[in-house]
């Protein structure tokens, strides 16, 4: 389970929870991602129950919502609503504060995603994820 503070490294980018959900009594969890700059992106998904509200800290980010390309700037926030499919990367480094409402078991998935990117990034064997157990949180477009 997470604790506020705690870091998690992954092959472009590292969060750090800001506001798990116990902390926040059930309401949300927040984090901060810092991106280190990369042209992969992420695969096209949504989250069917959940809204995400990103506030640019630093640096760029690119972003594909519902199918529009846009770039933030430092200060620009902005959401991103259940059922709205969406990319998120930073090309050149970023980092973005990150609140996910309800949590649901966000603070698990980010666990195990971020984990299995660390494990191989260090060529370890990298635990098994089986996105349907996080139906409710996350689905490929």
């Amino acid at each position: 389970m997470a604790e506020v503070g705690d870091t998690i490294r992954g092959i472009v980018s590292t969060i750090c929870f800001v506001e798990t959900t116990e902390a926040s009594g059930g309401e949300r969890v927040v984090v901060e991602i810092t991106y280190e700059g990369s042209l992969d992106r992420p695969p096209p998904h949504f989250h069917p129950n959940q809204t995400e509200r990103f506030e640019v800290l630093e640096g760029e980010i690119q972003a594909v919502i519902g199918g529009e390309e846009r770039s933030f700037a430092p200060g620009s926030r902005f959401e991103v609503s259940p059922g709205s499919v969406h990319q998120m990367w930073s090309e050149h480094g970023a980092r973005q504060r990150w609140e996910t409402t309800p949590p649901l078991r966000t603070e698990r998935f980010f666990e195990l995603v971020w984990g299995i990117q660390n494990a191989v990034a260090e060529g370890k064997e990298p635990a098994e994820l089986d996105l349907e157990e996080f139906r409710d949180e996350f689905r490929l477009a």
